[in-house]
């Protein structure tokens, strides 16, 4: 191209300058003629200076520069302009086909000279000609830059994708082949090498109620030249459901067309799952803390109603808290598992230091698990029976016996667990023991319980001897027995 301008225009000496737009100046790429010293002063060439090529690139007109002695603009340029033999100079700009600086081709006249209308005309084919061949170098450059760095990057991300045990895929979007890694058949439910890759075999595993959306996103990061990011669930041959998350990112070349696609995906089913626990358990949290609450406000309502004075109240209700206080911490010791009557009846007998009396208290029964909504209240009707034995009742002197049994009765229409809490050996006359037990234990057993669990209560109590029955429903739960 430089020597078919020389030739055109007649002239003795020339160059191709070329542009880089990062630090705004012109480079020269070719020579033909020019004095080394010319080639070093001129090497980089700024847009902002007065020099034939400076104005033409600023400009983006050809500058003719008929005689070099009389173009006052070119002054400080003249002595080494002299020294290389030229006399006029004509440099024309190299222009994209949107406009975008390329370069510059110029040539140099040892006299002085202007080019006829006719060849300035012609040059503008050769500046053409000139700016396709420079599109082209440069968008073959790109391409190959891009993908030296594919084949760079390809194999770093092969190593850490199988380490990650996550799905892979390419999509070489020029020939529309897509590859997978062994993790992306596992990953959709496909046996290794059972389907060849491709956009349908994707698409019929994501969820019906999430495909939509799922290539909509896909479709948006294309059009709008971003990263493709995305969950969606994967509904697998079985039946069974995984929630994956896919990330991606497209390529494309020097004129904005997608060339490439790759991306991973993760499984991310057990995070998923785990949220959903953790949502869970916060709302079993909030529901305790409200029961609790309300437990511990009509606890303070009833203590009151009773309390012989602020002392005999602030004892009694520090009691209940405490008991209230066990069955909470054996809640959270056994949050996964049901707690079982015994544990509850053996924690307040042993709260008293009543647990391992031998002859004195006798505990007997089966392993029947509890709802949790049953324990609070339960527990606090078992720990208003046990204190009151301790003050009035079986334990308040030597010769008193208590037994706390329970057992599964099968009585139509429905199963139900039977405790029996007895006690024998009470000594006081029974209207004074009476009077003691009227208060908020008893209204807890024979109004609260009934309410609150469908219980079936009696107590009897007689000149020595205590009797109290509480009968509560038995229903199943997962395939499993349970009292409440």
């Amino acid at each position: 191209m430089l020597a078919a301008t020389i030739e055109l225009l007649g002239a003795d000496m020339g160059s191709v300058q070329l542009w880089e737009a990062e630090r705004n100046v012109l480079l020269i790429a070719a020579q033909r003629g020019l004095r080394q010293e010319f080639l070093e002063f001129f090497r980089e060439v700024s847009v902002t200076d007065e020099s034939a090529a400076g104005r033409a690139m600023r400009t983006g007109e050809t500058v003719v520069i008929e005689d070099v002695e009389r173009d006052e603009p070119l002054a400080p340029f003249r002595p080494v302009i002299r020294a290389a033999g030229s006399r006029a100079i004509v440099s024309a700009p190299v222009l994209g086909h949107n406009g975008a600086r390329l370069g510059v081709l110029a040539a140099h006249f040892r006299s002085p000279h202007r080019p006829s209308d006719s060849e300035l005309q012609r040059l503008k084919l050769y500046q053409h000609q000139a700016a396709n061949f420079i599109e082209r170098c440069m968008n073959e450059k790109t391409l190959r830059e891009s993908e030296e760095r594919f084949r760079e990057s390809e194999e770093r991300l092969r190593l850490a994708v199988e380490a990650s045990r996550m799905a892979m895929w390419d999509w070489d979007m020029r020939t529309g082949k897509i590859t997978w890694n062994d993790q992306q058949y596992y990953m959709l439910g496909y046996r290794v090498g059972e389907v060849e890759p491709d956009y349908a075999a994707w698409a019929t595993r994501v969820h019906p109620d999430d495909r939509a959306a799922a290539e909509a996103e896909l479709a948006s990061a294309l059009r709008e030249h971003k990263k493709y990011l995305n969950e969606y669930r994967i509904l697998r041959p079985d039946g069974s459901v995984q929630w994956s998350v896919a990330r991606g990112e497209f390529y494309y070349d020097n004129t904005g067309q997608p060339i490439r696609m790759l991306g991973l995906a993760e499984d991310v089913t057990e995070a998923r799952q785990q949220a959903e626990r953790q949502r869970v358990l916060v709302a079993e949290l909030q529901h305790r803390t409200r029961n609790l609450m309300a437990v511990v406000q009509s606890v303070a309502h009833q203590t009151m109603e009773t309390a012989k004075s602020l002392e005999d109240f602030a004892n009694r209700f520090d009691r209940r808290l405490e008991a209230l206080s066990r069955v909470q911490n054996l809640l959270s010791r056994n949050d996964t598992q049901p707690i079982a009557v015994g544990a509850l009846v053996g924690m307040e007998l042993e709260a008293l230091g009543f647990a391992d009396l031998g002859k004195k208290v006798a505990i007997a029964g089966p392993e029947v698990p509890l709802r949790k909504s049953a324990v609070q209240i339960l527990s606090l009707a078992i720990h208003e029976l046990a204190t009151n034995a301790l003050k009035y009742g079986a334990l308040a002197n030597e010769d008193g016996r208590l037994s706390a049994t329970w057992r599964i009765e099968d009585t139509k229409p429905d199963r139900r667990l039977l405790l029996e809490w007895i006690e024998r050996g009470i000594v006081g006359t029974p209207s004074a023991t009476d009077a003691e037990r009227r208060g908020y234990g008893r209204t807890l057993i024979e109004q609260a319980l009934p309410y609150a669990l469908s219980a079936r209560t009696k107590f009897d109590l007689s000149a020595n001897t205590l009797r109290c029955v509480i009968s509560l429903p038995v229903t199943t739960q997962d395939g499993r027995e349970m009292v409440g």
